[in-house]
């Protein structure tokens, strides 16, 4: 991430703190998880990674849904969604609408 950081290679910065929240999540670390997705969604949004940014909401959504919080689930899910509009629809979108099917 240093690499990334000091050469100014913001997009792969970002996705390699998606990597470590991965890692979180499967030791079980909701909330550090919950709070890099939030910086990776927000890094890239700001710099234009609209695919970047919905990846990582779609992961933000499964783990507020872990913690039984439904409405920032569906929000994340929601506006994942909104950054795939115009896309073909694919196993990405399908599981976005799962996610929030599964809310309902």
């Amino acid at each position: 991430m240093a690499v990334a950081r000091e050469n100014g290679f913001v997009s792969e910065e970002a996705n390699a703190v998606g990597q470590l929240a991965w890692i979180d999540r499967r030791r079980g670390k909701l909330e550090h998880t919950i709070e890099r997705f939030e910086w990776v969604v927000d890094t890239a949004g700001r710099i234009g990674n609209v695919q970047l940014a919905a990846q990582y909401l779609v992961e933000m959504a499964e783990c507020h849904r872990e913690r039984d919080d439904v409405g920032r689930a569906r929000a994340a899910w929601s506006r994942a969604l909104l950054f795939y509009s115009g896309r073909p629809r694919g196993r990405v979108i399908e599981r976005i609408e799962e996610g929030l099917a599964s809310l309902a």
